[in-house]
C-alpha cells in the first residue's frame, strides 16, 4: 500500500508540472495584429477606415478542396505577430536636423525632422530622458530670432531634477515651441492652394502628391467626399471625365488608381500614334480624322450626287474651277 500511494503521489506530483509547461509556453509575448496595425496607418495619414472585418476573402472552407500536395495552407488572418526584440549597445545613427533660426515656415518641418531623429535613435542611452530631448533641441535653435526664448527655456531645463523627468516636459515643450514659432497661416495657405490645385500633363504622380500633402496640412481627411471633389476638380478634363465613366470609383484609393490608369494609358496612346495637338487632325487624332472610323460599303468611295448631277462634296477641292461672263473674278472679267 506504502508503494502504491507513492506511486500515486508521483502522478499527481507529474500532472502540474505538465501543466505549469504548458503554461510556459503559452504566455510568450505577443505583439499587435496587422490589422490593428494598418489601422493605426491609416489613421496617421488621415485616411477613412474601411469598416467591416478585415479577414481574406474567401479565406475560409477552401482547404479540404485542394489536392495533395498543393501547399501549405495560408495563415490565419488577423493573428497578433511577434514583436522584435530590443537591440543592444545601440549607436547614434542618421544627421541632425538643420539649425532653426526663427523662420516660422520652417517651424513644423524643423520638429518633424527632430522627433524623426529622436525616434530613429531612441533605443541610444540617454535618448529616453525627456530632459535631454529638450537640451538637444535646444543645441538646434540658434540665432537672434531665437535668442531670448531659447535662454528662458535653458534655464527652465537647468532647474528641473532627475524627478521632474516625466513625458510632460518634452510636451510642454513642443506646445512652448508651437506658440512662439509656428507659422498661424499654414493651415489656411493650404486650403487656398488646395483649391486652385491644377494637374498638369502628364504629370499625374506629382499632382496626387502634392494633393494629399495639402490634404494634410489643411487638415482634411482623405477619403471623404469633400476631398474627392477637390481631387476630381483639379485633373484635367479628359482624365476627369474617363475617371466618371461608369463603375464610378467610389472610394479615393479607387478614384487616384483609375486616374493613373488613364494616364498611363493616354501616354502609351501618345507613344504609337504622337502627340495629339489641339484643334488638329493627326497621328492618334480620332476624331478629326474621318478615315480612321469604318464606313458601309456603299460609302467607301466618293460618288456622285444624283439629284444635282454634281460630284459630292468629298472630292469637290479637286475639281477645275470653270469660269464665264457671270461668275468671273474682277481680273478675269477684263
Amino acid at each position: 500500500m506504502a508503494t502504491q500511494t507513492i506511486a500515486t503521489t508521483t502522478t499527481t506530483t507529474q500532472a502540474p508540472t505538465a501543466s505549469t509547461s504548458g503554461t510556459t509556453t503559452q504566455s510568450g509575448p505577443t505583439g499587435a495584429t496587422s490589422a490593428d496595425v494598418l489601422q493605426s496607418l491609416q489613421r496617421a495619414l488621415r485616411r477613412t477606415v474601411p469598416g467591416g472585418s478585415g479577414g481574406t476573402p474567401g479565406g475560409g472552407g477552401g482547404g479540404g478542396a485542394g489536392p495533395p500536395g498543393s501547399g501549405a495552407p495560408a495563415p490565419p488572418a488577423n493573428v497578433p505577430q511577434q514583436p522584435a526584440q530590443p537591440p543592444q549597445d545601440v549607436k547614434m545613427m542618421g544627421a541632425l536636423p538643420a539649425i532653426f533660426a526663427g523662420n516660422r515656415e520652417q517651424a513644423d518641418d524643423f520638429i518633424e525632422q527632430l522627433k524623426g531623429y529622436i525616434r530613429l535613435n531612441q533605443l541610444v542611452h540617454g535618448m529616453n530622458s525627456y530632459i535631454q530631448r529638450v537640451a538637444l533641441a535646444l543645441t538646434l535653435i540658434q540665432g537672434p530670432l531665437v535668442a531670448e526664448w531659447h535662454k528662458n527655456v535653458g534655464e527652465w531645463i537647468d532647474g528641473l531634477t532627475p524627478n521632474d523627468d516625466v513625458p510632460a516636459v518634452w510636451d510642454h515643450f513642443l506646445d512652448e515651441f508651437s506658440m512662439q514659432f509656428q507659422d498661424s497661416q499654414r493651415s489656411q495657405r493650404a486650403m487656398n492652394e488646395l483649391k486652385t490645385l491644377k494637374m498638369k500633363w502628364p504629370l499625374i504622380d506629382e499632382y496626387v502628391n502634392d494633393f494629399e500633402k495639402l490634404v494634410r496640412l489643411a487638415g482634411y481627411t482623405l477619403g471623404n467626399q469633400e476631398t474627392m471633389g477637390f481631387f476630381l476638380e483639379g485633373l484635367l478634363r479628359s482624365i476627369a471625365e474617363a475617371v466618371l465613366i461608369p463603375p464610378i470609383p467610389m472610394t479615393y484609393a479607387a478614384l487616384k488608381e483609375k486616374a493613373i490608369q488613364n494616364m498611363q494609358s493616354r501616354q502609351v496612346i501618345e507613344q504609337i500614334f504622337g502627340l495629339r495637338r489641339p484643334n488638329q487632325p493627326g497621328r492618334g487624332n480620332f476624331r478629326g480624322n474621318s478615315n480612321f472610323w469604318p464606313r458601309p460599303q456603299n460609302q467607301g468611295r466618293p460618288q456622285n450626287n444624283p439629284q444635282s448631277g454634281r460630284p459630292s462634296n468629298a472630292n469637290s477641292w479637286r475639281q477645275t474651277p470653270s469660269y464665264n461672263s457671270s461668275n468671273a473674278l474682277f481680273s478675269y472679267a477684263n
